[in-house]
């Protein structure tokens, strides 16, 4: 069994995930990431669509048990980032013409109706700016092999 190399905070990626409009209005995913050459930070679109991007981290308490709690960045803990054995993505991604039949009053819950969380309000999409698009909601969850603290 090999030792675990030392963690080493020159090869850190730091990477922010967010949505924003292009020049056209439409919105999309971009990664904003610090650059090596010069340490600014850079925004790179990723993928055009994106109405919504929202994440939430899984803990437990031991890595290779149950899940015991989602919460959002914003809720975490010091301890609690070392306890974070998953991760669930919701994408709500919508098409370039008009078509769908969403009504104004459509309302898209990222993470599902059993995910009610008043302090998380972008999870649930109440306020659709052009309705009639055709819309898909993508969730995941992804297992994490984090080594325990």
């Amino acid at each position: 069994m090999s030792a675990q190399r030392p963690y080493n905070k020159r090869e850190l990626a730091l990477n922010i995930f967010y949505v924003a409009a292009d020049r056209h209005g439409e919105p999309e995913l971009r990664c904003k990431h610090l650059t090596k050459k010069d340490g600014n930070w850079d925004a790179t679109p990723i993928a055009r669509g994106i109405e919504a991007f929202q994440v939430l981290y899984g803990v437990g308490d031991h890595n290779d048990g149950p899940v015991t709690q989602y919460r959002n960045a914003s809720q975490m803990t010091d301890k609690q980032w070392r306890q974070v054995i998953a991760v669930r993505i919701a994408m709500l991604v919508r098409g370039e013409q008009n078509g769908g039949n969403d009504a104004p009053e459509s309302v898209y819950e990222l993470f599902g109706p059993a995910y009610r969380n008043s302090l998380d309000p972008g999870v649930t999409i109440t306020e659709l700016k052009q309705p009639h698009r055709i819309r898909k909601l993508f969730q995941t969850t992804i297992r994490l092999r984090n080594m325990p603290p």
